[in-house]
């Protein structure tokens, strides 16, 4: 009995880990890809900004 309880508790805990690992990884993609559009748009906001201030 309590070696099937612990059988079963180890097994959970891997699903559990692999879950998050795989949950963690795409967020980070997700962040990794908003973050390249944001820094180019942030480029093109300071250039425009750049454009107002000299006329």
């Amino acid at each position: 009995m309590i070696g099937q309880l612990t059988l079963a508790l180890l097994i959970y805990s891997e699903i559990y880990h692999t879950i998050t690992a795989i949950a963690k990884f795409y967020r980070e993609q997700r962040i990794s890809e908003q973050g390249i559009g944001n820094r180019e748009s942030g480029i093109g906001n300071r250039e425009q900004g750049r454009e107002r201030i000299k006329y």
